[in-house]
């Protein structure tokens, strides 16, 4: 009987337990840079594998919704919480976007975050290096 009992819980117990995420979420994309340091970029995200649209992220933890000319010249990082999002669900998988008004779009991978419970922060990290902005260490971590 405690064999039988014992090999109930074992799923249960497996199933609960939280594995955290942090990715790169440009790793192994071609283009992870905008050509233009002096523009404001804002953010997007798509869900699922299916092609969503896009809704753009607001729920920033710092002053503004965008990664501002300041921010860029200052390498500040620009924090988003995804949870606070109004559109925000359950869904397989996600990706970003960063878009640069009439200059450029980088697209990120698509990350798997199905196994998660929903607390996600994506971290806009840009690094500008002349007249370009590099976003190659942004990262989503969640639990």
């Amino acid at each position: 009987m405690a064999k039988i009992i014992m090999f109930l819980f074992v799923p249960i117990f497996l199933f609960a337990q939280n594995t955290p995420i942090r990715e790169l979420i440009f790793e192994n994309v071609t283009n992870d840079t905008i050509s233009s340091a002096t523009s404001a970029d804002s953010i997007y995200i798509q869900f699922g594998n299916a092609g969503g649209t896009w809704q753009q992220l607001t729920e920033s933890l710092n002053d503004t919704a965008y990664v501002t000319n300041d921010d860029k010249d200052a390498g500040t990082v620009v924090q988003f919480t995804l949870s606070g999002e109004s559109y925000w669900t359950y869904a397989p998988q996600v990706r970003f976007e960063i878009r640069s008004t009439g200059i450029d779009t980088i697209t990120s991978r698509w990350i798997n975050v199905s196994y998660l419970n929903g607390a996600c922060l994506l971290t806009i990290t840009p690094d500008t290096s002349g007249t370009t902005t590099d976003y190659g260490n942004s990262v989503l971590e969640g639990n």
